[in-house]
């Protein structure tokens, strides 16, 4: 919730732009978001959702133990994500590409990279020292 800009106004008062309005008013009229529900009302995905948090608690953690600062709410968000557009069966798999997404999907990639003992050397980061 947008705790700047709310307002108590329900359905389409809460859109303040007149011409907005008018333009929510017509998609809703003309039906598409009913289709829209009714064709994805019976679909389930594929999605562990046991493993996600799972994967989530455990990144927290990890990112916890290195000084990484990434909300708890951010990393349970992004490994849903992925559980959901890439369902993984293998669990030491999913963990691991929850861990990329979540890595790098971090907002402040340069500070992340300080925190993790990465430099800046060219077009990529190597660790400090270089690359073994």
């Amino acid at each position: 919730m947008d705790t700047l800009r709310y307002t108590a106004r329900k359905g389409l008062d809460a859109v303040p732009d007149p011409r907005h309005r008018t333009m929510v008013a017509s998609v809703l009229a003309s039906g598409l978001v009913d289709e829209m529900i009714d064709f994805t009302e019976t679909f389930d995905p594929p999605v562990n959702l046991a493993q996600a948090s799972a994967n989530a608690d455990i990144l927290t953690a990890e990112f916890a133990a290195f000084g990484v600062t990434v909300p708890s709410a951010t990393t349970h968000h992004i490994t849903l994500m992925r559980a959901l557009m890439v369902p993984i069966a293998d669990g030491a798999l999913a963990l691991a590409l929850d861990r990329i997404w979540v890595f790098t999907t971090r907002p402040s990639l340069p500070d992340l990279v300080g925190q993790a003992g990465f430099k800046e050397d060219g077009p990529s980061w190597v660790p400090v020292g270089g690359v073994p």
